[in-house]
């Protein structure tokens, strides 16, 4: 218990002094904290109905109630019956871990991927059953055996999403499949390597305009592939607010497609980054964070952004670390974590008092 606790405890002490929130900035952009259950529930029943998951569940049922009544003192000797109690416990573990895994991505809402979130608690479930040890009886075994093979098979040769390379009703993607059609390529590994995709054309323009122009910072709302090309030492603020201190702390509304609800108004960017330095690639994903901010709004973010509050914010994120700053960042984690702005900058300045 202990090797397992110690760690987690001590990443959260390292997260609420180094970056000030209790949980990370992902979390707070997609509001988590609150309970979705409905919206989980359409994404939990999208990877039950994709690989037929009951089956495979019940096989690893049958395996653990075979283990348990295998267990029985007038099958084992007494040593086996205290190294199986044993495994018992590592069993239940698993079992419980894996479910309050599931249990919590259900909470939140899900996701907009297909399945990635539910894996780790599947897997934790079904890694109980690898330490059931065969039962004896041939039949059994090659029952639980065949059918645990032919249900990875099938999963492995045959189930897919239904949507394939669309999005679902829900908003979830088969990820993979969605890039891999918009690119015409198969396995792209880099930028350029995606073919025809349209992140060929927003990573060709970032390049071009941080070449050309000495553009410092970029807002882009997707962080994988097109600023792949960038410098290290170029500035990427996703507007989705999935990376942004500032961003992940717009107050949400309305709720829609996780992961991708608040777009974030360029406003916030350029009261940061004022161009020429900060640019916003034309090539958007977003309407909202694409939109050419006027004046009135630049200047209502910058006001917010020189508030009190904010001011705390910024120092607890981007000041230089020290042992103060590290002690401080732990003392006000939990108030800066639920910090909320509206997204427009004008509402935001009249709500801070500074309109």
């Amino acid at each position: 218990v202990l090797a397992a606790v110690l760690p987690a405890m001590s990443w959260q002490i390292f997260r609420m002094g180094y970056y000030a929130a209790i949980v990370p900035t992902t979390f707070i952009a997609k509001e988590s904290f609150g309970a979705l259950w409905w919206r989980g529930y359409l994404y939990l029943e999208d990877f039950f109905k994709t690989y037929n998951l009951e089956w495979i569940l019940l096989i690893a049922t049958c395996a653990l109630v075979g283990q348990k009544w295998a267990s029985a003192p007038g099958h084992l000797s007494n040593r086996e019956v205290a190294e199986r109690r044993s495994y018992a416990w590592v069993n239940a573990a698993l079992c419980v871990g894996g479910i309050l895994h599931i249990v919590s991505v259900w909470r939140v809402g899900g996701d907009f991927m297909h399945a990635r979130l539910l894996l780790p608690g599947l897997f934790a479930v079904l890694s109980s059953v690898a330490v059931v040890s065969f039962p004896k009886a041939v039949v059994v075994r090659v029952v639980l055996t065949g059918g645990s093979l032919a249900w990875c098979l099938w999963a492995t040769i045959c189930a897919r999403p239904s949507y394939k390379a669309d999005l679902s009703f829900d908003g979830i993607a088969d990820e993979r499949e969605w890039h891999v059609s918009r690119a015409g390529v198969r396995r792209p590994l880099t930028a350029q390597g995606y073919g025809k995709h349209f992140f060929v054309d927003i990573s060709r323009d970032l390049l071009q305009q941080a070449q050309n122009a000495g553009v410092r910072a970029v807002f882009v709302p997707n962080l994988g592939v097109p600023p792949a090309a960038l410098s290290l030492d170029t500035v990427v603020i996703d507007s989705l607010g999935l990376n942004d201190y500032v961003g992940a702390r717009l107050r949400l509304t309305n709720r829609g497609r996780p992961g991708h609800e608040k777009r974030v108004p360029a406003a916030w960017f350029f009261a940061r980054y004022p161009m020429p330095e900060g640019y916003v690639s034309p090539i958007q994903g977003s309407v909202v964070s694409s939109r050419v901010p006027r004046d009135e709004e630049i200047r209502a973010a910058h006001r917010v952004l020189d508030s009190p509050s904010f001011v705390e914010l910024r120092e607890a994120v981007m000041a230089p670390m020290s042992l103060d700053r590290f002690v401080r960042n732990l003392s006000i984690a939990w108030r800066l974590t639920f910090l909320r702005f509206a997204s427009d900058p004008e509402v935001a300045a009249s709500e801070q008092g500074v309109g």
